[in-house]
C-alpha cells in the first residue's frame, strides 16, 4: 500500500514532457551558413537565365569558385555536428519516452491495484452494510421482544399490586382478627382471674391498734402498759378467707426497738403455732392471732421516754408465703408481706395510748420498698 502511494505521487511529476535541449550559438550559425551554401550551390547549378536587356536587369555579382568551395565543407562539417546533436537528442527523447512508457505501465498497475483495493473495500462495506442491516434487524427483533417484556412487566407489576392490596387487605383483617383474638385472650384472662380470685385462698394481715408491751400469754390488751420487767412483744391478726384451701411453706415475723426510723436489716423468726394448711371450712382458722417478739426490746425507762419522744421507733414486719389449689396450673406462689413502724402523733383521730409521760395518740405507719407491703 505504501508503494502505491508513492507511485500515485511520483505518476503525475513523470507525466511531464521533457524539453529538448536548446542548441548553442556556434551549431545555429552553422547551420544558416550551411543553409546559405546549399542556397548558393543550388544557385550554382540552377541554368543559366536568358539573356535580358541590361537595362532591364540588374548585374549581380559572382561568387568565386574557390569561396563555393570553402563553403562546401564548411557546410558538411556542420551537417555532421547538426546530425551527432540531433542523434543525442532523440535518444534523450526516446529514454524519455521508456522512462515515461514504464511510468504509465507502473500507473496503470498502480490503478489496476487501487481498483482491486476499492472492490475489495466495496465488498467489505456491503459485507458491512448487510451486517448492520441483520443488526437492525435483531436489534429491531430486541426492541420489539424487549416493548413485550416492558408490557409483560407493567401487567406484572399491575397484577403485583393487585395482589399487595390484597394481601394488604388481608393483612389488615388478620390484625383485626389478631386484635380480637387478643381482646378475647384478656377477656379470658380476666375472667379467669376473676374466678380465680373468687376462689382462691388469701390470706391478710392487721397491725394492732396500739402498741402492746408487755405482753402476757393468759392477757391479750391492745392497752399498753410500759413495764420493762415483763416479756415485750407486739400481737397482730392474720385473716383466711378464700372457698379454697392453701399451703403455708413459709411464715416470719419480727419485731424491735431501732435508734432509725429506717427499716432495720434483722430477718425476723419463724410464726411458732401457725396452721400450716388453712382449710376454709374449718371456722377455727379464719382468723389467727399471733405475737412478734420484740428483741432488741425496751431495756429501761429511758427507752420509753426516748420512743415517745420520738427519739427510738418500734419496728414490726413479716411474710408468709403460700401456694393455692391454682398453683398446678399456673405455677404462681402467693405471698403476704407487712412492715411497720410506730410513731406517736399529736394527731386526735389516731390511737390514743396512755404513757408514763400523759396521755398520747399513735399510730402504725407502713414503712420500707414497696415489696415489703403487698399482697399476691
Amino acid at each position: 500500500m505504501r508503494w502505491l502511494c508513492i507511485l500515485a505521487i511520483v505518476l503525475p511529476l513523470a507525466q511531464q514532457p521533457a524539453e529538448a535541449p536548446k542548441d548553442k550559438g556556434a551549431p545555429e550559425a552553422n547551420r544558416t551558413h550551411g543553409a546559405t551554401h546549399t542556397e548558393s550551390a543550388t544557385d550554382n547549378q540552377q541554368p543559366p537565365a536568358k539573356s535580358t536587356p541590361s537595362t532591364a536587369q540588374p548585374s549581380i555579382p559572382m561568387k568565386s569558385k574557390t569561396d563555393t568551395v570553402g563553403g562546401d565543407w564548411h557546410a558538411g562539417a556542420n551537417n555532421e555536428k547538426t546530425s551527432d546533436e540531433d542523434l543525442r537528442i532523440q535518444r534523450k527523447l526516446a529514454l524519455s519516452t521508456v522512462a515515461l512508457v514504464v511510468v504509465g505501465i507502473l500507473q496503470f498497475f498502480a490503478l489496476v491495484g487501487q481498483v482491486i483495493i476499492y472492490c475489495r473495500q466495496a465488498k467489505i462495506m456491503a459485507h458491512q452494510a448487510g451486517e448492520m442491516t441483520r443488526q437492525r434487524v435483531t436489534m429491531r427483533g430486541q426492541l420489539e421482544a424487549m416493548q413485550g417484556q416492558l408490557g409483560q412487566m407493567e401487567s406484572a407489576g399491575k397484577q403485583t399490586d393487585r395482589l399487595i392490596t390484597h394481601a394488604s387487605n388481608q393483612t389488615i383483617a388478620l390484625k383485626n382478627a389478631a386484635n380480637a383474638a387478643s381482646l378475647n385472650a384478656v377477656s379470658a384472662k380476666q375472667a379467669v382471674e376473676i374466678v380465680i380470685s373468687k376462689e382462691r385462698c388469701r390470706i391478710r394481715m392487721e397491725p394492732p391498734q396500739g402498741l402492746n408491751f408487755p405482753y402476757q400469754s393468759d392477757q391479750v390488751t391492745h392497752e399498753p402498759t410500759f413495764d420493762a420487767n415483763h416479756p415485750q412483744a407486739v400481737n397482730y391478726y392474720l385473716y383466711c378467707y378464700g372457698l379454697t384451701e392453701g399451703d403455708i411453706t413459709e411464715a416470719i415475723d419480727g419485731a424491735c426497738v431501732s435508734d432509725s426510723e429506717e427499716p432495720p436489716t434483722i430477718p425476723g423468726s419463724p410464726i411458732s403455732g401457725f396452721p400450716w394448711r388453712i382449710i376454709q371450712t374449718d371456722p377455727e382458722q379464719a382468723w389467727w392471732f399471733g405475737s412478734a417478739r420484740m428483741f432488741p426490746r425496751l431495756e429501761s425507762m429511758d427507752d420509753i421516754t426516748a420512743v415517745i419522744e420520738g427519739r427510738k421507733f418500734i419496728h414490726f414486719w413479716g411474710h408468709l408465703r403460700y401456694r393455692d389449689v391454682f398453683f398446678d396450673v399456673f405455677r404462681q406462689k402467693r405471698i403476704t408481706a407487712f412492715r411497720y413502724v410506730w410513731k406517736f402523733t399529736g394527731n386526735p383521730t389516731d390511737v390514743p395510748v396512755g404513757t408514763p409521760l400523759g396521755g398520747r395518740f399513735g399510730a402504725w405507719r407502713k414503712c420500707g420498698p414497696p415489696e415489703d407491703n403487698r399482697q399476691t
